[in-house]
């Protein structure tokens, strides 16, 4: 048989395709292997060149020009998949940057263009600012193509929680408490203002000067002076300030105010608009009042998180600025990484910060084969399974064996199912009658039990059975140990 000839007129184009299929195939191959990618990865590598090398081959070999142009149709789409491999492949050698300080909202963008699954759990903090990140568990620096899960805990604000011993500030000035109620983090002070003949600015009266939580309310007097001595007031900006800081402002300077509040994107307690402008005059009189706008953040509206996964209830948490804390259940019925459950249910209105707690299903759980009753007992502690034992005597289980289980191997373990297990308590035996024996007429009788012999007041002049520490008849284990007391 004649073996089929090389054929030598290829045309250019075809020519070219196929060395390109071919060159950028084994360019893939040895580029994953370098960068140290998985063995998943250089199998897919290797068969990219099995397919360049198999096209190149017929390309070469095959005369039929309706077969050449499909050859050279399949080698343009090889080249063009196996370039989007390797560009993929470059993305991900980019370098993992430090995330500290970022809106979680960046974090998630980030790792959804860059296909990287995030885990988010939250921690209190007093230098990160709230629902921004305060660490990362992968370092900065780290090439991408190492990383499938990055954990970041993010800040929950303050702890208002927290205690801290509060001095007394009584003859503090004024600007001295400011600084003392910021750095501490108190979240619930009050100061009131008024005349007296105190120097102006000096705190004259505090309602507690013991520990307390950040959020415990603590109240303090400031003094105006002399209302004699009051003067003109130029205004200061005070948009932007937190509503704190600004009714501070406005009450050290015995301002009269109201505040009214609209929905905005910014923190809570945010002043947005000031109704008496900055640098405008407030005469001694005090005939002007100010109205602050101050921000509040719209109730967030429910939305159904069940059957969706936890990447999507993380996004929606972070877009509203509301907490996810989730936990992980076996399900019969749900598919692994779904959520099951929701604490707070769709259509209600909640705050900004409200913590939702998510069930996530970790797919069906089959029942596992175990040699003893200590590893089935650790393996449903651990899963939550329930269960319930339950002894029987028999002659052919030895004790502490099982008899028999309600669920099999590989069995699904159903939502609520509880495992019943009957154990061995071994042979039985009935106790006999020994009242009135000899010791050693008892000693025959004993057989299966372990019987203890005791006197009656140490006497060992006594011979015959009066008492034994297990009723006549009872069914008990092989080997039980009984008491028999010698009285007379």
């Amino acid at each position: 048989m004649e073996r089929k000839k090389f054929y030598s007129n290829v045309p250019i184009f075809t020519f070219i395709m196929l060395s390109l299929s071919l060159v950028t195939s084994i360019s893939y191959l040895i580029y994953i292997s370098v960068l140290g990618k998985s063995i998943l990865s250089i199998v897919g590598g290797v068969i990219l060149i099995i397919l360049a090398l198999t096209l190149t081959i017929s390309g070469f070999y095959i005369e039929n020009t309706k077969a050449r142009i499909f050859i050279t149709i399949g080698s343009i789409l090889l080249t063009i998949y196996t370039l989007f491999l390797f560009f993929t492949s470059i993305n991900k050698k980019e370098k993992l940057i430090d995330f500290t300080n970022y809106d979680i909202n960046e974090v998630i963008s980030w790792a959804k263009e860059k296909d990287i699954s995030l885990k988010v759990s939250y921690s209190y903090s007093d230098t990160i600012s709230e629902f921004h990140v305060i660490s990362q568990d992968i370092e900065e620096g780290t090439y991408l193509s190492k990383v499938d899960i990055l954990n970041v805990i993010v800040s929950n604000g303050i702890d208002p929680n927290k205690r801290t011993n509060i001095s007394n500030m009584i003859g503090w000035n004024l600007d001295d408490v400011i600084k003392y109620v910021d750095d501490n983090k108190l979240t619930n002070v009050s100061i009131n203002f008024k005349f007296s003949n105190d120097k102006k600015d000096t705190i004259i009266d505090q309602d507690k000067t013991d520990e307390i939580k950040r959020d415990d309310k603590l109240t303090l007097t400031s003094s105006l002076g002399r209302e004699s001595e009051q003067e003109s007031v130029v205004m200061e900006k005070l948009v932007n300030k937190d509503l704190w800081h600004a009714i501070i402002y406005l009450g050290r300077n015995n301002i009269k105010y109201n505040i009214k509040y609209k929905y905005s994107d910014k923190d809570e307690n945010i002043v947005l608009e000031q109704s008496i402008k900055k640098l405008e005059v407030i005469g001694k009189d005090r005939n002007k009042t100010m109205t602050l706008t101050v921000s509040k953040k719209d109730l967030v509206t429910m939305t159904n998180l069940k059957g969706k996964t936890y990447e999507d209830a993380v996004t929606w948490a972070a877009q509203n600025r509301v907490r996810i804390d989730e936990k992980y259940v076996f399900d019969e019925k749900i598919k692994k990484g779904l959520i099951i459950d929701q604490s707070i249910n769709k259509d209600t209105n909640i705050a900004s910060g409200t913590l939702i707690n998510i069930t996530i299903s970790k797919g069906q759980l089959r029942m596992i084969d175990f040699n003893n009753i200590d590893n089935f007992k650790a393996w449903a502690n651990e899963n939550q399974v329930s269960y319930k034992i339950d002894y029987e005597y028999s002659d052919k289980v030895k004790q502490g064996e099982i008899i028999k289980i309600s669920h099999k191997y590989n069995d699904i373990i159903k939502n609520n199912d509880v495992i019943n297990i009957i154990l061995s308590d071994g042979g039985n035996t009935t106790i006999p009658n020994f009242i009135g024996l000899t010791k050693d007429e008892a000693l025959k009788k004993c057989n299966d039990l372990k019987c203890n012999f005791v006197y009656l007041n140490d006497n060992s002049n006594y011979t015959i059975i009066t008492n034994q520490s297990m009723r006549e008849n009872s069914v008990v284990p092989i080997s039980t140990s009984i008491t028999l007391t010698i009285g007379k």
